[in-house]
């Protein structure tokens, strides 16, 4: 006997043995039922409300997909004009006497110097500032 292969010749005897014969009998013996008309009356009408639902679904995921598109593109749009858009800069008054600039460059850089010269203690402006005006140690006793 192979068991790999389906045995294709089914003998006649299984077929008409007793068990078969009452089986047979008993399919028979059913009554035959049409299939009344309010059942496919009522089937049809589930059939359409399916339908109805699936097509409200696809219409709400239609309008939710273009509307997410269409709203991420007017904000692409507007983020690009506003970029491309020329801003209002304030300009610097260029015309400033550079003997003025030029002291202040010199103090700015005095002061810079002063404050890296400076430990790693930290210490506040008033302490390493170089003007005249500065806060001093007398300052503390008022």
């Amino acid at each position: 006997m192979n068991l790999f292969r389906k045995d294709v010749n089914i003998e006649d005897s299984r077929l008409n043995s007793d068990g078969q014969q009452k089986i047979a009998a008993l399919v028979k013996a059913l009554p035959d039922e049409d299939l009344s008309m309010s059942w496919r009356s009522d089937l049809n009408v589930k059939l359409m409300a399916a339908q109805e639902a699936k097509r409200k679904r696809k219409a709400t995921r239609k309008i939710f997909t273009w509307g997410t598109s269409l709203s991420c593109g007017v904000a692409a749009s507007v983020l690009g004009v506003m970029l491309m858009s020329p801003a209002n800069v304030v300009k610097p008054n260029t015309r400033t006497s550079s003997p003025i600039m030029a002291s202040e460059l010199v103090k700015a850089h005095q002061e810079s110097l002063v404050l890296a010269s400076v430990s790693a203690i930290p210490s506040a402006t008033h302490e390493t500032s170089i003007t005249e005006d500065s806060y001093g140690p007398q300052d503390d006793l008022l």
